[in-house]
């Protein structure tokens, strides 16, 4: 079963990597950099998950999980930085959550109030979150609303068809990144028995549509305005 579910995170992981790279060398030079590192956090993150989840002892699993949440960490940031970035916002917030994302990093490293270690469960080892584990959380929310907000107020604002339309697949696509968070409960074992739900953390795959739906929009809109 858990080299069955570690088929996932490979397949989402390749998509990243091969997304990145295509927009590297195909979107313009203000964005390719920032996308780029976006597609990267979450290659980094699913291709961790894939060897963890591949993994038949438990002898390296707290070492992978924290190597995979490194990569974690990051990744709101990076996605909101991208938003912002598209849409010529002020970037004075971001700064201060790779601030925060770098405290929480050396919390993880350093201690075990990030994440506690490892619990095993049908489908392979997943990190079990520590107390401050419950702030990044908060930050996540933070950043998604903040990314969700002004996408929403450009999306109200735009008179462009063709770029409303746009902003509209952002938007869509924002709302499915915000689903993919109910994997994050699969970090609080005494929860999930609790509820009494054998849950997959299949919305590793959602992540790579939404990303698809943000991508493929940019091509399209892009196709359009030249027709």
């Amino acid at each position: 079963m858990q080299y069955l579910s570690a088929i996932l995170p490979l397949f989402s992981s390749i998509i990243f990597l091969c997304l990145g790279v295509a927009v590297y060398f195909l979107s313009n030079k203000s964005m390719h950099g920032i996308f780029l590192r976006f597609c990267f956090f979450t290659f980094y993150w699913q291709f961790s998950w894939f060897i963890l989840f591949s993994l038949h002892s438990n002898t390296y699993s707290d070492l992978i999980c924290r190597i995979g949440y490194s990569g974690i960490i990051f990744l709101p940031i990076s996605y909101y930085e991208a938003v912002i970035h598209y849409l010529n916002f002020p970037k004075k917030h971001i700064a201060w959550f790779y601030y925060l994302g770098f405290a929480f990093l050396i919390s993880l490293w350093t201690s075990d109030l990030f994440i506690k270690g490892v619990h095993i469960y049908p489908f392979g080892y997943y990190p079990e979150a520590g107390i401050l584990h419950v702030g990044y959380l908060f930050m996540i929310c933070v950043v998604v609303t903040m990314a969700f907000n002004v996408l929403y107020k450009s999306f109200k604002e735009e008179k462009n068809p063709i770029k409303k339309s746009q902003l509209k697949f952002f938007l869509i696509a924002t709302v499915i990144y915000c689903f993919a968070s109910i994997d994050y409960l699969l970090n609080y074992p005494s929860l999930m028995e609790k509820l009494n739900i054998q849950l997959y953390p299949f919305w590793l795959f959602i992540i790579s549509i939404s990303l698809l739906l943000f991508l493929l929009s940019h091509f399209i809109t892009l196709n359009l305005s030249l027709e």
